[in-house]
């Protein structure tokens, strides 16, 4: 009798070069995003709007998802090497913080330069932020205030359910956070042990916050998108849930 083909997974024919291939195209990806942004044909600029380049600690991020995958599959014998744990990548060290300083403002101002790829506001510029966020988008205001008052990761601000606000007791429970997969709002647990914590509240921007906030106006930025059905104290109108990215499109830094 003829024997039955066996049938190999297509990761079983993974190679070395497979894996730095693929790298190579993320990292050539990046580039090619960098240097449209910096074009001066706005048509250029357009075609990357949105896109998100992909440094190196995503990239090691990548990498340790693929090696526990094909470990997996040495453990249960589907392949016998395993690719991923030989590649070498630039280092993943993160950027050390930098503070807006006045100095560090004028030279930003006069070459588009940054210190620093992560930039801290001086106390004096958070508050010109949030007035500015007061009078152009008073909808996200109480967003702000919280995240900044308290320290709140965006997914968390945005994913606060009303159970988990207590305004007699000024408290504010953080257990999950709302975050995207694919442009769609799914809700998850914090992102850390340390995250699930309560966190005191003294100042007042929860009259803004009310689950009865009627919906905000039509073609504005803070238009809720479709999405699952989140009770969500700062950001809930009739009964639909935001994107965690809009939290962040306005507005823009004090100095832009």
């Amino acid at each position: 009798m003829p024997t039955k083909p066996v049938l190999r997974p297509p990761w079983a024919t993974y190679r070395l070069t497979h894996v730095e291939a693929m790298f190579t195209a993320i990292a050539d990806r990046t580039t090619a995003i960098q240097i449209a942004r910096q074009s001066d044909d706005p048509r250029i600029r357009a075609t990357v709007t949105g896109a998100r380049t992909t440094g190196p600690a995503t990239m090691h991020r990548i990498r340790a998802t693929l090696r526990k995958a094909l470990n997996d599959a040495i453990r249960t014998r589907l392949i016998e090497f395993n690719p991923a744990a030989h590649v070498e990548l630039p280092p993943g060290t993160r950027p050390k913080a930098r503070v807006w300083t006045a100095n560090a403002v004028h030279r930003w101002r006069e070459t588009g330069q940054c210190p620093s790829p992560v930039m801290v506001w001086t106390p004096q510029q958070a508050g010109q932020f949030l007035d500015y966020a007061e009078d152009h988008d008073i909808v996200l205001y109480p967003l702000f205030v919280l995240i900044l008052h308290r320290g709140l990761r965006r997914g968390e601000a945005v994913g606060l359910p009303d159970h988990a606000v207590d305004l007699d007791n000024a408290l504010v429970a953080i257990t999950r956070q709302l975050t995207t997969v694919g442009y769609q709002p799914i809700v998850k647990d914090v992102k850390t042990s340390a995250g699930d914590r309560v966190v005191p509240w003294t100042a007042s921007p929860w009259p803004h916050c009310a689950p009865t906030t009627p919906a905000a106006p039509a073609g504005s930025s803070s238009a809720a998108q479709p999405g699952p059905t989140v009770d969500s104290s700062c950001l809930r109108w009739a009964g639909r849930c935001r994107c965690p990215g809009t939290g962040g499109c306005r507005p823009r830094r004090p100095g832009r």
